[in-house]
């Protein structure tokens, strides 16, 4: 057998589209760092300066923290898991929403994604790769905020070696989690948003949320204040009476 004969008759492996799509985009966001880097050094220079500064300057500024909440006897450890507690939950809310409207915005009001649908690659693989991109879009921000955290928390508490391998395994859940609950909800919410009835009860339900808040807001607090939180008397106002008091007297 020749060998053209051989390369036909050999089974030909062709890449999936979804690895195709990542490796045509991977390769021209790599392009355009190149054509950058070429057309500018100087702004090629502040830009990296800019990242390696906010890195610096984020990472001392948690340590100086931490190091102050961890004087306090007794209730550093505490204080400090709230604290992370907190941080971790207001970013989660965060990413989903941002997963929300990024993914809603690729893939329904995207010409890329109206471009694919009319190439043969199936649905499925589309969607993969809007998530991936989704996802890519709305949590390099907290990458970069959460990993100066993280390493001066790891710095002032003392923790042993697998706790960074731990760490990015927990992070890659806190990203891979809110990009998939927010697929889903702008797949959700664009099924049902161009019904009047849906329109009509996110207006009604915004109305209400903002006016609760509002009420909330303006309430007195009902709760009288203990006496060593209660202002102290005006003494002018008191030492004025008790003048009027002993002059008519």
């Amino acid at each position: 057998m020749t060998a053209p004969e051989a390369a036909l008759s050999a089974p030909h492996t062709h890449p999936s589209s979804l690895g195709l799509l990542v490796r045509v985009n991977s390769l021209t966001v790599w392009r355009k760092l190149k054509s950058l880097k070429e057309q500018s050094r100087l702004l090629t220079a502040v830009i990296f300066l800019f990242i390696i500064s906010y890195l610096g300057l984020a990472y001392w500024l948690f340590l100086v923290g931490l190091r102050f909440l961890g004087r306090f006897p007794g209730l550093s450890s505490m204080l400090i898991e709230r604290l992370l507690f907190l941080l971790f939950a207001f970013l989660f809310v965060l990413l989903l929403l941002s997963n929300l409207v990024i993914s809603y915005t690729n893939l329904f009001r995207n010409r890329e994604t109206s471009f694919l649908l009319s190439l043969p690659v199936s649905i499925d693989t589309i969607f993969q790769w809007k998530l991936l991109e989704s996802m890519l879009l709305a949590s390099w921000a907290f990458v970069f905020l959460i990993a100066p955290f993280l390493a001066a928390y790891g710095l002032t508490r003392h923790v042993a070696w697998h706790f960074y391998l731990m760490t990015v395994l927990l992070i890659g859940l806190s990203i891979v989690l809110p990009a998939v609950i927010g697929s889903f909800l702008a797949v959700t919410v664009a099924r049902y948003l161009d019904r009047r009835l849906f329109q009509v009860m996110a207006m009604a339900g915004m109305t209400l949320l903002v006016a609760g808040a509002a009420l909330v807001r303006s309430r007195p607090g009902s709760r009288p204040l203990p006496a060593r939180l209660a202002p102290p008397p005006n003494r002018s106002r008191a030492s004025s009476t008790t003048c009027g008091w002993s002059r008519k007297a």
